[in-house]
């Protein structure tokens, strides 16, 4: 009788890009780069402080930037605390899990630094230590060594309720040469603690094809401390 071989191959799913995420605190000394105070010209105000809830805008981003395996050379901004390397999608200020259920609109490729209802605050309200809200961004650095940063400067939300006194300042910085991504929050001042953390938003990274084995949720709706806390994505692969 004759010998017969098999050959047994084993289907592989799609895999995670990004390590787990690493969670540590930072010095506002040596770590954060803060935008707001900065002389450099090249800082841009994206948004003037009208108070308005739905705004967002496309940039150009100073490099190509490598996300879940695809480069892109423009990043759409958020009001509410998102970066979209989608440009057609415009975010609605509710926020959900990661990934998103497709029965919703599609949301795809993009950052949930810091995804719930946020606004600019307008000239009115008043609260500890805030001047007017804006965004900023900024690169800095020379090729292939880039950053970018993207901060939110004093957020707010709806000014007729409690939120209204919510000051929230966070960034995030994206790195040219390994394609790590850091989120900061410097700030999350709440008359409700539970704004404070990660209690009422979401956090993480989604990918083009929502895939759960690939995105990388850090919270939804968790009561995680996030103030003085650094979020730190790393590939897992290097890049080219």
């Amino acid at each position: 009788s004759g010998t017969f071989s098999v050959d047994v191959h084993t289907l592989k799913g799609p895999e995670p890009f990004y390590n787990e995420p690493v969670v540590d605190t930072f010095s506002v000394a040596n770590d954060w780069i803060e935008l707001s105070t900065s002389q450099t010209a090249s800082v841009t105000d994206i948004f003037s402080s009208d108070g308005r809830q739905y705004l967002f805008d496309n940039l150009a981003t100073p490099f190509n930037f490598n996300y879940f395996g695809i480069e892109y050379n423009s990043i759409k901004v958020s009001v509410n605390g998102i970066l979209s390397f989608d440009p057609t999608i415009a975010f609605d200020w509710n926020h959900y899990a990661i990934p998103r259920n497709s029965s919703f609109s599609a949301f795809e490729s993009f950052m949930a630094v810091y995804w719930r209802d946020l606004g600019l605050p307008a000239d009115t309200i008043t609260y500890p230590g805030s001047d007017d809200g804006t965004i900023y961004y900024q690169a800095f650095g020379q090729s292939p060594n880039r950053t970018y940063v993207i901060q939110w400067n004093h957020m707010h939300n709806d000014p007729n309720s409690i939120d209204a006194y919510m000051d929230f300042i966070f960034e995030a910085i994206l790195h040219e040469a390994d394609g790590k991504i850091e989120f900061l929050y410097k700030q999350m001042f709440s008359p409700d603690v539970t704004l404070t953390n990660c209690g009422d938003a979401t956090i993480g990274l989604e990918d083009s094809s929502e895939d759960p084995l690939v995105s990388t949720e850090y919270c939804y709706n968790t009561a995680k401390t996030i103030e003085g806390n650094r979020i730190t994505y790393t590939p897992i692969h290097p890049i080219d």
